[in-house]
């Protein structure tokens, strides 16, 4: 049996915890909208006791739960370590692009559209994204 490198235990110890403990989130699709779950999502993470930094998300409006809200992730001025992408399937190889030119050191994916309803050929252009862009896939 083969052990793994220390380097090794260590990278996989870093994607992990950008994912498990996050020090700054993204929340990409935010909405005020409590009967969606943009919305069930936002309101559970700005009031669920999480300590990091949270950065509200969308194109569409310039406040949500009176918070500040970005259109875009490039445009927030600090680190994200986590992106949560609740965003319509069709756009998500977008979005998974900007988190890329980010830096984002992991994402969850909140969205339906993928393999679970025979589009496998958006599942794999999102894969393929991530193995590209070293922040996202290591």
């Amino acid at each position: 049996m083969k052990l793994l490198s220390d380097d090794s235990v260590k990278r996989t110890y870093t994607q992990i915890k950008a994912i498990m403990q996050p020090e700054s989130i993204a929340i990409i699709g935010a909405s005020n909208k409590i009967d969606t779950i943009n919305g069930i999502i936002t309101r559970n993470a700005l009031t669920g006791g999480y300590l990091g930094r949270i950065y509200l998300v969308n194109p569409n409006t310039d406040t949500i739960f009176g918070r500040r809200v970005y259109h875009n992730i490039r445009e927030i001025p600090d680190r994200v370590d986590l992106a949560e992408i609740v965003v319509p399937a069709r756009i998500v190889p977008e979005i998974m692009e900007a988190a890329a030119e980010k830096g984002v050191k992991g994402v969850v994916i909140v969205s339906s559209g993928f393999a679970e309803v025979g589009n496998n050929e958006l599942q794999d252009q999102i894969l393929k994204i991530a193995k590209e862009n070293k922040s996202l896939w290591r």
